[in-house]
């Protein structure tokens, strides 16, 4: 994934989880459940470069709303 920036959000991987969480968050989907679905979607096992991006995207967007 690409960064373009040092701000949080300046990533592919912030705005890709921001695209889905507001498509999700917009459709009326509860907080918890919005956050539920996006933890099925980290492996804990295997670490990957974007994985703070990942939890950086989540958490400024959980904060947000």
């Amino acid at each position: 994934m690409g960064a373009w920036g040092v701000e949080i959000n300046d990533n592919d991987t912030y705005l890709d989880i921001k695209g889905e969480f507001l498509d999700m968050y917009n459709e009326n989907v509860p907080i918890d459940k919005i956050y539920e679905h996006f933890l099925k979607d980290i492996d804990f096992n295997n670490i990957e470069e974007d994985t703070q991006d990942f939890w950086f995207a989540i958490l400024d967007l959980l904060w947000q709303c």
